[in-house]
């Protein structure tokens, strides 16, 4: 059975989120790190995945900080 991750451009368009703005929070840390990498790296193009209960995961909490009354 092939596994199926979601990349940062699935993720935005899934959550109405830019896809700089998931940039930036994986930058500064506000973002999971990906559950696979594909690719050496290494000066050449890597793929980043993320599982679908990684994502929800994030969003349960990444919601309900934004949410009137949250931490933000």
């Amino acid at each position: 059975m092939t596994r199926r991750y979601l990349s940062l451009r699935d993720i935005a368009a899934e959550y109405d989120l830019a896809l700089n703005t998931l940039k930036s929070m994986e930058l500064r840390g506000k973002f999971p790190a990906p559950d696979v990498i594909v690719g050496r790296g290494e000066g050449r193009q890597i793929t980043k995945g993320w599982s679908e209960t990684t994502v929800q995961a994030w969003w349960n909490g990444y919601a309900a900080e934004k949410s009137p009354g949250g931490t933000d």
